[in-house]
């Protein structure tokens, strides 16, 4: 049985890349993502690109999170899937 509900992986703050974290679901396995900075201040709320200011729009929006994995998270891919702005319209 699977579900669209993913269990995320503690966020680790990247100078280069925002937010770097991995979801999985129970059946399916793991994928890896990037949270951009982009995604994080012009949709998720972040003030700056600061490091607290992006793991805490991260903290405060996984519901929002979780449906742009849902969205972006395929079967078989194995490289880091990059989160836009775009994901979350």
């Amino acid at each position: 049985m699977t579900t669209n509900t993913f269990s995320f992986t503690a966020p680790t703050f990247s100078r280069v890349d925002g937010v770097l974290f991995s979801a999985y679901r129970v059946g399916d396995g793991y994928w890896s993502f990037a949270l951009s900075y982009e995604a994080a201040c012009e949709k998720l709320g972040a003030r700056t690109q600061e490091r607290e200011q992006v793991l805490l729009a991260f903290a405060l929006n996984r519901h929002k999170i979780m449906k742009a994995v849902a969205a972006k998270a395929l079967a078989g891919v194995s490289a880091r899937v990059v989160l836009e702005a775009a994901d979350f319209d």
